[in-house]
């Protein structure tokens, strides 16, 4: 290791925690649930934030919103669910 360089450990949980911070960042509720709600697809959410559709249908799993999301979309439209 050089000199001054400070390495850290990876902390899985702390790497998810991070994960979802960032997702919420980048995805905020308010505007997001308004999304959901109107039944759009995880590609026009991705689109609209520019993020990857990966990222948006796991924003949608976090928040819980998955049920709403199948009721105001359609079945089958988020994978692993």
């Amino acid at each position: 290791m050089l000199p001054g360089l400070r390495v850290r450990s990876y902390d899985k949980v702390q790497e998810t925690e991070a994960y979802g911070v960032g997702a919420a960042a980048l995805l905020p509720w308010s505007s997001f649930f308004k999304f959901i709600n109107r039944g759009a697809s995880v590609e026009e959410i991705a689109e609209n934030y520019d993020v990857t559709t990966q990222l948006a249908e796991y924003r949608i799993k976090i928040t819980g919103a998955s049920n709403l999301y199948k009721k105001r979309s359609g079945p089958g439209r988020l994978r692993n669910s």
